[in-house]
């Protein structure tokens, strides 16, 4: 194997065992997986729920949020399938299907076709269903 390609090899490595070890310290939380809307601000999330009545049947579609950035590109949510530990609740929002939390969480892995992979940690938001007490 030429230098080259060791130096290469022994970086993918290292990369390896550098988001393994910030998997390990994520794991001592409650960390949960899931596919769900993610959004990069609260408000955004409020806007998703309120644009889509059936926020289930939404992430069951795979669908988006419609809101434009300044370049035209969508930005305000996304589906995804994430590992995470979740933060504060925010709000609490009626739906068609149930009611929600507008919740902060942190994710620390992205669903891929080959699993679960450890990212550098990202604060973002999202609506987690809220359990609801029946009398």
């Amino acid at each position: 194997m030429n230098p080259i390609a060791k130096v290469i090899v022994w970086l993918m490595l290292s990369m390896f065992a550098a988001l393994g070890a910030k998997a390990d310290q994520a794991g001592s939380q409650n960390v949960q997986a899931a596919r769900m809307v993610i959004c990069s601000s609260a408000e955004k999330a409020q806007h998703f729920a309120a644009q889509h009545h059936d926020v289930q049947a939404a992430i069951a579609k795979d669908e988006t949020s419609t809101g434009k950035n300044a370049k035209g590109a969508n930005s305000a949510c996304l589906v995804a399938g994430i590992a995470y530990i979740s933060g504060k609740q925010l709000d609490r929002i009626q739906s068609k299907d149930a009611s929600y939390h507008v919740t902060e969480i942190m994710i620390v892995g992205v669903a891929t076709p080959y699993g679960m992979i450890a990212i550098e940690p990202s604060v973002v938001y999202t609506l987690l269903k809220a359990d609801e007490e029946r009398a």
